[in-house]
């Protein structure tokens, strides 16, 4: 986030203003690019007899956002 310096802020008026930018998930360390690889459909179990991921899992999501807040 940026907060904007107090004298731009002088000149409109406002008490306070700040702009930011958030993000989720932007990068992933696995060579699967269609599922999450820490996802599961047999829970926390890890062994032979487990199984495995499967097509069934949704994709990993990735999330941009960003706002502007303003006090008068």
């Amino acid at each position: 986030g940026y907060n904007l310096p107090a004298a731009v802020l002088q000149k409109t008026g406002m008490k306070g203003a700040r702009i930011y930018l958030t993000g989720q998930n932007l990068a992933t360390l696995s060579k699967l690019n269609f599922i999450d690889p820490e996802n599961t459909e047999f829970g926390n179990r890890t062994g032979i007899d487990a199984g495995a991921n499967s097509g069934r899992a949704y994709p990993l999501p990735v999330f941009y956002g960003g706002g502007i807040n303003i006090t008068f």
